[in-house]
């Protein structure tokens, strides 16, 4: 029987080279495909995304209209990794690929640009900015409400960073930079946060990078310090101990705040070398202090999580001599939410040194009633946004003397930080608040030499020696 013919492209092909002919088709779509897709979320990869950005950039051009392009990050994807394993990291990265599908329009392009970053190449009218800003708030939303689930019982956050073309750049080169130094300005602000590039945002940036650099040469510089703030018996105000904080006397900048430059030694890691070098120097000055004093010391999240840290604690007390108890570390809750190890154990190991461990700052961020039951910590700080309301706020006041009984059913020592007048003072004291410090009973100051036990003879007596 004679072979049926069909015609392509004004040839004729016999039946059976009609398969091989749509095998080699469906191969080339399929490797194309490959070629242009991540294998992961099935979203653009980033040799697809640059290819839709130079368009997207020439239809704007063309059509007098603007593109927004969007720089995401997944905050401490790595932990999720370490702690939960790859197979969950790539479910978590499944499913934000098919949240940023819903969330954005079909004439978007979404891209998985990195391990743990997305891309997004939004065309808006001009002046329309506000429809970016809509964007990225739905996109964290939606991925807060959505990513915990039981296929991926993790708490995941991002970050976002907005630049736009053709207002703060022209070239494709230029639009990618500016959307993730948008990126890292958001970054540096905390997690879900949104940050559209503006023109000193570079500056800004550059400024903070500086100030990285600096910091893992200040010790070697010796541009870092410490200054110490008495600890004190709330009925009597008779100082028990010192909390040791850290300053930094830049040669540009002068005094940095602790405030700006601690955020970057912890996102930079710096802070791990340098909360070495505060323990050592805090053991090493309270060892010349009377026996009786104690001195306090602030552990980063970052530095708590850090498996040289047991290491750091014994090495400081074998250096100086301190006896174990005379040191107190305080830690925030926020080391026991983003731990990747088992904080318990890490605090246990702590306790059986016999170093003690207070909670700082309660009542704030993470706070939990059910961390005083699962954590054995020795002391609760009271942050201090509370004491500063004690005087007017009945709320504040109500607070303080609930903080205050736990404390005492739990038999756990509470500090009232951010002490400043006497009426505060006296109302402590009637909530029956056992310790205190802040302002009225002393400045931080350096190289502390206490001579009195008491602060009525400290403010007489007690040297700075600055």
């Amino acid at each position: 029987m004679a072979s049926r013919k069909i015609s392509l492209r004004n040839k004729e092909l016999p039946q059976e080279g009609r398969h091989s002919h749509l095998e080699k088709k469906c191969k080339r779509i399929i490797k194309k495909s490959i070629i242009l897709h991540d294998d992961l979320t099935s979203l653009a990869n980033r040799r697809s995304f640059n290819i839709a950005l130079l368009d997207a950039m020439t239809f704007a051009q063309q059509n007098n209209t603007c593109v927004a392009l969007f720089s995401i990050s997944i905050d401490r994807f790595r932990n999720i990794n370490d702690l939960f394993g790859h197979k969950m990291g790539d479910r978590v990265l499944k499913r934000i690929a098919d949240i940023l599908r819903y969330a954005c329009d079909t004439n978007c392009t979404i891209a998985r640009t990195g391990n743990s970053e997305f891309s997004i190449i939004q065309p808006i009218q001009k002046g329309k900015s506000e429809t970016s800003l809509s964007l990225s708030e739905k996109i964290i939303s939606d991925i807060k409400n959505s990513t915990r689930s039981p296929q991926t019982p993790v708490d995941v956050n991002i970050n976002i960073g907005i630049a736009f073309f053709p207002q703060d750049a022209e070239t494709e080169e230029n639009l990618r930079r500016y959307a993730d130094i948008a990126l890292r300005m958001a970054r540096h602000e905390g997690i879900n946060c949104v940050r559209v590039f503006e023109k000193n945002s570079e500056k800004v940036l550059n400024a903070k990078l500086n100030i990285e650099h600096d910091l893992g040469l200040a010790i070697r510089r010796k541009q870092l310090h410490l200054v110490y703030q008495p600890l004190v018996i709330a009925k009597n105000s008779e100082i028990y101990g010192f909390e040791a904080l850290l300053r930094w006397q830049h040669l540009t900048y002068g005094e940095i705040s602790p405030a700006i430059f601690i955020p970057i030694a912890e996102e930079s890691h710096h802070i791990i070398p340098i909360g070495e070098w505060i323990l050592t120097e805090t053991c090493k000055a309270a060892s010349q202090w009377p026996d009786h004093l104690l001195v306090a010391v602030n552990i980063s999240p970052v530095q708590f999580r850090s498996r040289s840290l047991l290491t750091a604690i014994s090495n400081a007390l074998k250096e100086t001599g301190l006896q174990p108890h005379r040191l107190e570390l305080e830690i925030t809750e926020s080391c026991l939410i983003r731990s990747v190890d088992n904080p318990l154990d890490t605090i246990t190991k702590i306790r059986e040194m016999g170093v003690r461990i207070s909670i700082d700052d309660f009542g704030t961020g993470y706070s939990s009633l059910s961390h005083l039951q699962s954590f054995p910590f020795d002391k609760i700080k009271i942050d201090k946004s509370f004491i500063s309301g004690i005087e007017h706020n009945q709320i504040s006041r109500s607070i303080v003397r609930a903080v205050v009984s736990i404390g005492r059913m739990l038999n756990l020592p509470v500090v009232a930080e951010g002490v400043e007048t006497e009426q505060q003072h006296r109302l402590l004291i009637a909530e029956g608040c056992p310790q205190a410090q802040g302002f009225l009973f002393g400045h931080p100051s350096k190289n502390v030499i206490p001579l009195s036990k008491n602060i009525s003879e400290q403010k007489k007596n007690l040297k700075y020696m600055n």
